[in-house]
């Protein structure tokens, strides 16, 4: 490694230019930042090479070998060893050649940019995107209020206090025509475009006129949770989530926010007043990662991580990791006649002058970041547009998430003409960003084996970083995909961010990766694990192994049995050293079998099978996790519902035509029933020894006794919960629909807006119960 590192920058300084093999660079770097915490002295000397190399590059050329976000932590992480480190480099004449990094052929024409490197001298708008108020004596106070007992549970409030802060934006996906023709959905009826959905409209209905001249707000589209609060004396006295506004409804969030004071609102200009504030909750990268530690959870993201906690029975604890931009302000009747022309022009005024409002009474260490544009309607397109560029662009840079642009009129009459429609204020719209974007080196790919037999190509590439995530390889999903993609090792491909969540994979048809000699990667025609013979599916689609005791198939298929299972604790690591994949197998080891798990774990393994032995659990659910092919748990219900265990096994093994037996039970197609058929024999020795177990209860048997209820969740699960209820008889499922005969829906919190709720509201009889509700009220829902 640091052998390596010293050849390749004594390279660049002697001959100018990239070495041709410089991809193992981005490895290395990989390398040191996963070892962060145990860096030894060589890694350390390499990880001063690595930086050394590009900064260097860097100062010297318009080239970037890594990911700004990924440098920055690497220079995070040499600090802790040696605080001196300082940034530059001597200056030396690097020639922009073509490797595999990057390339140019001429300074105006650029073929491939490794990565988007914002340069403030280049934007429009790089102060208004990157600008915030510094730091003052306010923002430094310690929000000080305490938790109020008497109120810690959130309610349904009857209706919304300020409901002209509530709603939601027309949203496009495009600022000018000419793009969604350009993509081939302009007649899309589901499209909607700035341009023509916007302006033009606006044009025809008389409102404006593309020759004169106007003022547009362009600001961000937060992230967050949307959040409307009454303040009174610069103090939250009640805040509630936007809720379902068609039904005028929302959720309680006082118990959280109650008490949290706006330092800046000292002086009280409204004589004890009430006032409503909108307020978009987010949550910095920073505290993010904060709330992470402190709360055991990996939260992808900002607005993930505001649900959950604002969902958990000790919310209040974490609130101060919540920031609130301020983004509206409603008065009450009476406060028309209150204030100075300041706040009067609030109401009166302008967009630009609420902002400004806003941002100097209600700022809690964050802005409302926005901009001010004016010119025609040409102008206007162009300034849009670039700004939608600029801040989609500055989103890794920017301490909190967003996902689009909101523009607005600033001009209060063309506002008032405009008006506001079914909680949609009209004068405004919402321009969303595509998927985020970067592009890297494809270097190879790695396979796996699915418990199912199916082989998964792995996309392995060069690192990138989105919202301080490295994303060094994803999914290729399918043989199909893989074989559409075509790649070659150095071609350049493009990694977008889908959802805050998924890399997703593209290759780019570019000069670079055309002129690519390497040869097509190939598609193993034999089984990475076992070595097997792969079989291509009928669909043409997947690539198969069909060896049943493929051991990594074994492994997937024990490690999903044991998460069924609930038994936890055993990585796919542990369960390959244990080496068994059957059951029976499984539960005849003693404690000295595994001891080479160490004595803890090795206890924990032996309590676990015992358990499974021990503690009550129905038919249905220990059969269900054994590993038939696409056959869970609810396909079993429906065959133990009508046959016990002892029925099932006498059925199979005596010939009486199980097959047609089986077809013959509503919710069992000739697929479901063929696999068992085919696969029984397999399983048939576990499924025979759990039939001596004492603690497996039928559920034929049961349900005779019990009124079984059909309970579904969304946007919360709880799998100990699901666990519970399901070892009671109970049809509890974490992620199915819902539909009319769904008795419970159980949701994060009061309130709650879901297509799943729309769906139970829509049935009439289907409950919506908190989860912290319905877990004190077991016996009372359950019976």
């Amino acid at each position: 490694m640091y052998e390596y590192l010293k050849q390749m920058l004594e390279y660049i300084k002697t001959y100018n230019e990239l070495p041709k093999d410089s991809i193992q660079f981005n490895d290395i770097c990989l390398e040191l930042y996963n070892n962060s915490n145990n860096l030894n002295d060589y890694q350390v000397q390499s990880l001063d090479l690595v930086l050394k190399i590009c900064n260097t590059v860097y100062e010297n050329s318009s080239t970037v070998l890594i990911d700004d976000d990924f440098y920055d932590h690497l220079v995070e992480i040499y600090r802790k060893h040696n605080g001196d480190f300082r940034i530059g480099a001597e200056t030396i004449d690097i020639n922009e050649m073509r490797n595999v990094i990057t390339f140019i052929k001429k300074p105006e024409e650029r073929d491939v940019i490794s990565y988007n490197k914002y340069n403030e001298d280049n934007m429009m708008f790089y102060r208004d995107l990157s600008y915030n108020s510094p730091l003052d004596k306010y923002d430094l106070k310690k929000q000080n209020y305490t938790y109020n007992g008497d109120i810690s549970k959130r309610k349904v409030l009857d209706s919304q206090l300020y409901p002209n802060l509530v709603g939601t934006l027309d949203k496009c996906k495009f600022v000018l025509d000419s793009q969604a023709k350009e993509k081939g959905v302009y007649n899309e009826p589901n499209v909607k475009i700035f341009e023509r959905d916007f302006l033009i409209k606006h044009m025809k209905m008389g409102i404006i006129n593309p020759h004169d001249k106007y003022t547009l707000i362009a600001e961000l589209k937060y992230d967050g949770i949307s959040i409307c609060a009454e303040v009174q004396n610069g103090v939250i006295i009640s805040a509630n989530t936007r809720g379902d506004v068609k039904d005028d409804l929302s959720a309680d969030l006082t118990p959280i926010f109650a008490g949290y004071k706006f330092y800046r609102m000292n002086e009280d200009i409204f004589n004890g007043e009430k006032y409503g504030v909108k307020f978009e909750a987010v949550m910095t990268k920073y505290n993010l990662m904060m709330y992470n530690q402190m709360k055991g959870r990996s939260y992808a993201n900002g607005r993930t991580a505001i649900i959950g906690l604002l969902s958990s029975s000790d919310a209040y604890k974490y609130r101060d990791l919540i920031t609130l931009v301020p983004l509206d302000w409603s008065y009450s009747d009476q406060m028309t006649e209150l204030g100075d022309n300041y706040e009067l022009a609030y109401i009166l005024g302008t967009r630009k002058m609420q902002i400004q409002l806003l941002n100097d009474r209600f700022r809690n260490g964050q802005i409302n970041r926005f901009t001010i544009m004016e010119g025609d309607y040409k102008s206007l397109l162009f300034q849009v547009k670039r700004f939608v560029e600029e801040a989609e662009m500055m989103r890794d840079f920017i301490p909190y998430m967003y996902d689009g642009v909101v523009i607005s009129y600033d001009d209060p009459s063309i506002r008032k003409q405009l008006g506001r429609e079914h909680s949609v204020n009209k004068y405004s719209i919402a321009i969303k960003f595509s998927a985020l974007k970067k592009s890297t080196i494809f270097t190879g790919y790695t396979y796996t084996v699915g418990q199912d037999g199916s082989i998964t190509p792995m996309i392995h590439y060069n690192p990138v970083m989105f919202f301080g995530t490295i994303h060094d390889k994803a999914s290729a999903h399918s043989y199909d995909r893989f074989m559409k993609l075509g790649l070659r090792k150095g071609d350049v491909v493009d990694v977008e961010y889908t959802n805050d969540v998924m890399a997703y994979v593209t290759k780019p048809d570019n000069s670079h990766n055309a002129s690519n000699n390497n040869p097509l990667e190939v598609f193993p025609t034999y089984c990475p694990s076992c070595g097997n013979k792969l079989v291509i599916s009928k669909s043409g689609k997947q690539v198969m192994c069909e060896n049943k005791d493929c051991p990594e198939r074994n492994i997937r298929r024990i490690d999903n049995m044991f998460k069924k299972l609930n038994i936890k604790d055993f990585s796919e690591a542990y369960l390959t050293r244990i080496g068994r994949y059957h059951l029976k197998d499984l539960m005849s080891l003693t404690k000295d079998d595994v001891s080479f798990l160490g004595e803890v774990n090795s206890q924990k393994f032996v309590d676990s099978m015992r358990y499974l032995q021990t503690n009550p659990i129905y038919d249905y659910k220990i059969i269900g996790s054994l590993g038939f092919n696409n056959v869970g748990s609810e396909k079993w219900k429906i065959i133990f519902t009508k046959y016990d265990l002892h029925e099932f096994v006498n059925l199979m093994n005596n010939n009486r035509l199980p097959m047609e037996s089986l077809t013959n039970l509503k919710g069992l197609g000739p697929e479901t029933v063929n696999t068992i058929f085919n696969e029984y024999e397999f399983f048939k020795e576990d499924i025979m020894f759990i039939e001596t177990f004492k603690n497996v209860k039928s559920i034929k048997h049961d349900i005779e006794n019990i009124n079984i209820k059909k309970i579904r969740f969304t946007g919360v699960r709880d799998s100990e919960l699901i666990n519970f209820v399901s070892n009671m008889g109970h049809d509890i499922n974490g992620t199915g629909s819902v539909t009319k005969d769904t008795d419970i829906l159980i949701v994060p919190y009061e309130n709650y807006s879901s297509s799943k709720v729309s769906k139970a509201l829509s049935n009439g009889n289907t409950l919506i119960v908190p989860i912290d509700t319905f877990k004190e009220n077991l016996n009372k829902y359950l019976k």
